[in-house]
């Protein structure tokens, strides 16, 4: 029998259904989190803690990995966040001004949580998404980039989280 940790996207479910939501749901890695250029992001992080493991009582945090933006109490770090312990609930906020390719990930003891199944793909696609360009004979309505020119288009996306999991 082996434990986790996970994120999992409770959103909808009634507070007296998120635990046993979340344990018959759980993924690794964590769901993959997709938004647009300048959206303003408020993401809860609700600690429910570990019903099978009641001697392990660690705090976590959401870090959006490589994103620049994110003001200091809100970036995850426990050494200047603010970490939920298990019962606690935190709200982030990110103002996303950068398009691009991030991972996620909890900021505690970050090594053994992402191992454990806390991580997880974020894209922040960019707004010249919609806008049909025709590169060659091909038009495109999604860019990785704000290119001006559909330079960066493309028509199919697959999203690749490599990781392991160590039973030890």
């Amino acid at each position: 029998s082996m434990y986790m940790f996970c994120f999992y996207d409770v959103t909808g479910v009634p507070a007296s259904g998120v635990v046993t939501t979340a344990l018959q749901n759980m993924q690794f890695s964590a769901p993959t989190l997709e938004f647009k250029e300048n959206d303003l992001v408020y993401l809860t992080l609700t600690n429910v803690g570990l019903v099978n493991r009641p001697d392990l009582f660690d705090p976590h945090s959401v870090h959006f990995h490589g994103f620049p933006q994110a003001a200091s109490i809100y970036d995850g770090l426990p050494e200047s966040a603010v970490v939920p312990n298990p019962g606690s609930s935190y709200t982030y906020f990110y103002k996303l001004n950068d398009p691009g390719t991030y991972l996620y990930h909890c900021h505690v003891e970050a090594s053994e949580h992402m191992q454990m199944g806390m991580l997880g793909n974020l894209y922040v696609h960019p707004k010249q998404n919609g806008t049909p360009y025709t590169v060659g004979a091909k038009t495109y309505t999604k860019f990785v980039y704000n290119d001006g020119d559909g330079s960066t288009g493309y028509d199919v996306e697959y999203p690749i989280q490599l990781a392991t999991f160590d039973g030890v």
